[in-house]
C-alpha cells in the first residue's frame, strides 16, 4: 500500500507544504493514521533543499519516494503484466452502497451490549438514472427512449385534415396496451403543422411515431381507410399498416419486439409496393 501526495490531495496550501514540514507530516498521519507505508511525493510539492529536509523528517519506517509522478492516461501499458493497455470509459454513478460497520450502532447502544449491528446504506439516484439513460440513448435529433422505460410507447401525429382519424386511432390503441398515464400512446392534438409535430416527437424520443398523413382515405359516414406510417425512433425504419389493423399496430408498439411482431407490414409506401 502506498499514498501519492500533492498539494491538492493534502488539501493545504503549497506554501504550507514547502515551508512547514510539521504540517506536512501531521496532515499525513492524521489523514491516513499511519506512517509505515511507502509515500510517493511529487517534486512539485517540494522545492530545492526541501527534498532533503523531507527525507530526514519523514519518520521511521516510512520509505519516501520523490519523483515526477505520471498521471495515468488511456493507452498506458500495464506495469504488472506488460500486455494490458489502460482504457478510458465515461461513466456516471447512478447508485451506491456503503459499509458503515458499527460507526452508528455502537454509540447508540442503550444496553451497553457488545453485540452491535453491522450497518450499511445504499442509494439510487432517479434523476441520475435519467441522465445516464439520456447519455447513452441519443442521436443528432435528440433523446431516444429505451422502450422498457419510455413514459409512452408511441406518439400519434396527423395533418389537420386527418385529426379525426388520429383521434379514432388513439381510441382504438388505448385498450390494447399501456395506460393513459404510462406506457401507452400519446396523441398530439395541438393543431400544429405535421412537420412541427414530427420534429417535436423526434426530439422527445418516444419509441414510435404513428403518422396519419396523406395515405389516409376518407370514406362515407366518418369512416377511414388507407394506411398509417409507423416509424421507429431508434432505427428510423418505417412500415405501413392498414388503418383499422389495430392488432398489428399495437403489436409493433407494445410487444417490445418492434416490427418483428408484425412482419407482414409493408416496408415501402403502399403506393409503390
Amino acid at each position: 500500500m502506498c499514498v501519492a501526495l500533492s498539494p491538492t490531495t493534502l488539501n493545504v496550501n503549497n506554501a504550507e507544504v514547502v515551508g512547514q514540514h510539521d504540517t506536512f507530516w501531521s496532515t499525513l498521519i492524521t489523514r491516513y493514521g499511519r506512517d509505515t507505508f511507502p509515500i510517493l511525493v511529487d517534486r512539485n510539492v517540494l522545492i530545492g533543499d526541501d527534498t532533503q529536509a523531507a527525507e530526514s523528517e519523514k519518520g521511521d519506517g516510512a520509505p519516501l519516494v520523490i519523483g515526477d509522478l505520471a498521471i495515468a492516461s488511456p493507452g498506458d501499458q500495464c506495469a504488472c503484466c506488460g500486455t494490458g493497455v489502460l482504457g478510458h470509459r465515461r461513466g456516471i454513478e447512478v447508485g451506491h452502497a456503503f459499509y458503515l460497520g458499527t460507526t452508528y450502532s455502537a454509540p447508540l447502544d442503550l444496553g451497553a451490549s457488545e453485540k452491535f449491528a453491522f450497518m450499511g446504506c445504499y442509494g439510487l439516484g432517479a434523476t441520475r438514472l435519467l441522465a445516464a439513460i439520456a447519455e447513452v440513448n441519443h442521436d443528432a435529433k435528440g433523446f431516444v427512449w429505451p422502450e422498457e422505460v419510455a413514459p409512452f410507447r408511441a406518439t400519434i401525429i396527423s395533418t389537420e385534415a386527418n385529426q379525426e382519424a388520429a383521434n379514432h386511432l388513439y381510441d382504438m390503441l388505448g385498450p390494447r396496451g399501456g395506460s393513459a398515464l404510462y406506457g401507452g400512446a400519446i396523441l398530439d392534438d395541438s393543431g400544429q403543422r405535421i412537420g412541427f409535430q414530427f420534429n417535436r416527437s423526434m426530439a422527445s424520443g418516444i419509441p414510435y411515431n404513428i403518422v396519419c398523413g396523406r395515405m389516409i382515405e376518407h370514406q362515407e359516414a366518418g369512416r377511414f381507410g388507407g394506411f398509417v406510417e409507423i416509424e421507429c425512433r431508434r432505427t428510423l425504419e418505417r412500415r405501413y399498416a392498414a388503418f383499422g389493423d389495430w392488432d398489428s399496430i399495437a403489436a409493433v408498439v407494445f410487444s417490445g419486439r418492434g416490427f418483428a411482431a408484425a412482419p407482414h407490414l409493408l416496408a415501402p409506401p403502399p403506393a409503390t409496393a
